[in-house]
């Protein structure tokens, strides 16, 4: 038999590897040899070689400012989330089909070229860096927020019900709108918001594009109809010929 054994030594661990093997004459024991090697340096390498990975990992996946998911992460997940409406709905129970629907949600922070001029691109930056902060405080641990572009985030819902999107997106926009941000008062109406638009995925063959495109479009109405809010699409239907 093998095993590792760690052992501190003047406040750091020391690594070994333990070897145990019995030694038999005509089928009687007469002995056991243990070989214990020194492997600190190559468990060493090993967590750096593990800390490397994680890292890499991150700076692929993350966005380096806000550290929140980046682009290429929310288009991988968001597909794998469309995936599994599609699996459900053809092979799952119907109980299971409406647990695992998700919606999109798409905001947007008001203003944000003023804010960026009056306040200075650095400012711009820590703006960025709050927003993610204080929406991560109201989102559920499932959901998944992106750095979609610019000043533009996504907001993955996963395993939630149309009710549940439109909650969630309204409490995003509120939140925001009650937060002490910094220079805010310098802002159009003396508040620093964000403009929404939300799209709702639960039947199958959904085009990741035309969901996108479905958010981003009711963002779009917000912000044109006066900012500040949301405006929501229901269940996202497509028509297969």
């Amino acid at each position: 038999m093998s095993f590792e054994m760690p052992k501190p030594v003047n406040e750091a661990i020391v690594y070994y590897r333990v070897e145990i093997t019995p030694i038999y004459v005509s089928g009687n024991p007469i002995g056991t040899i243990i070989l214990k090697k020194n492997i600190t340096e190559h468990k060493n390498n090993l967590i750096e070689v593990m800390q490397l990975n994680e890292r890499l990992q991150s700076l692929a996946t993350r966005d380096w400012l806000t550290q929140s998911y980046n682009r290429y992460f929310f288009d991988e997940r968001l597909q794998q989330e469309i995936d599994l409406v599609n699996r459900l709905q053809a092979y799952g129970q119907e109980s299971e089909k409406s647990v695992n629907n998700f919606g999109l949600i798409m905001f947007d922070i008001d203003y944000f070229k003023n804010y960026n001029d009056n306040n200075g691109h650095l400012a711009g930056d820590e703006l960025l860096q709050t927003i993610v902060t204080v929406v991560k405080g109201v989102l559920y641990p499932t959901d998944i927020l992106c750095r979609y572009g610019g000043e533009e985030f996504a907001v993955i819902c996963c395993h939630t019900s149309e009710k549940g999107l439109e909650i969630a997106a309204e409490k995003i926009r509120k939140t925001v709108e009650d937060y002490d941000f910094r220079f805010q008062d310098k802002q159009p109406g003396g508040n620093l918001t964000v403009s929404i638009g939300a799209a709702y995925c639960s039947t199958p063959n959904v085009n990741k594009k035309d969901l996108i495109t479905r958010a981003d479009n009711d963002l779009y109405l917000a912000k044109s109809s006066g900012r500040n809010k949301v405006v929501y699409s229901p269940v996202f239907i497509v028509d297969i010929p």
